[in-house]
């Protein structure tokens, strides 16, 4: 864990997207109230302000799965049991599959 504030709060984020399992709980996380950067508005349900290949890596290690991946910066990723979906574009992060 990072002794930066501002990388601690990236990490627990982290750490709490490994165990997320539906698109709530990403966004949850990854809410607004919750942005290492401060309360700012976002274009999507949430942000994340940590490395984009870190966000799908532990989102990996919940067992969700790509739909599609165009760049490390945008892709679509589905939960475990398939019933939800996240779209992240350069941080923000959407419900379902914003193609």
């Amino acid at each position: 864990m990072s002794n930066n504030p501002f990388w601690a709060a990236v990490d627990v984020q982290l750490t709490e997207l490994r165990e997320a399992t539906t698109a709530a709980a990403v966004l949850s996380i990854l809410s607004q109230d919750r942005n290492p950067y401060g309360n700012m508005s976002n274009g999507g349900g949430g942000f994340f302000a940590g490395d984009a290949s870190d966000a799908w890596l532990a989102l990996r290690a919940a067992g969700w799965s790509f739909v599609w991946c165009r760049a490390d910066y945008y892709w679509c990723m589905a939960a475990p049991n398939g019933a939800s979906q996240v779209t992240y574009v350069e941080g923000d992060v959407y419900r379902g599959d914003r193609r």
